[in-house]
């Protein structure tokens, strides 16, 4: 998955690619792409380590693809988009979980604790 950064930065490419392009057809794709390679940057930023949101876009994304798009590039953009959008849940997913397991398992102990120590006192 590219950061938001290479996304931007590969935006600032293509548009210095298409002021030196006069084939319409070139531009308008190249247009389409650095719209394509914003948006993407924008939801990415947009979502960051905020699982709720992140489900929020990938059913909107997903509701959009079942809509049958018959513009194969924005299919495209919205394929690639949920691909992303569902690697950073998943990251963001097992990040929060591995920080819960080392808590329960410190709970466990603290909790073992109070009981060896509560045994000791009343025995």
């Amino acid at each position: 998955m590219a950061s938001t950064e290479e996304l931007r930065t590969e935006t600032r490419r293509l548009i210095d690619l298409v002021k030196d392009t006069s084939d319409p057809e070139l531009k308008y794709n190249i247009a389409s792409r650095c719209s394509e390679l914003s948006q993407r940057a924008e939801l990415i930023e947009t979502a960051t380590n905020n699982p709720e949101m992140l489900e929020r876009y990938i059913r909107r994304c997903q509701y959009a693809l079942a809509g049958g798009l018959s513009d194969k590039s924005h299919r495209e953009m919205l394929e690639r988009v949920i691909l992303d959008l569902t690697e950073m849940l998943s990251e963001i997913r097992r990040k929060s979980s591995g920080g819960a397991r080392v808590r329960v398992h410190q709970m466990r102990r603290a909790g073992s604790r109070a009981v060896r120590s509560a045994k000791f006192r009343s025995g």
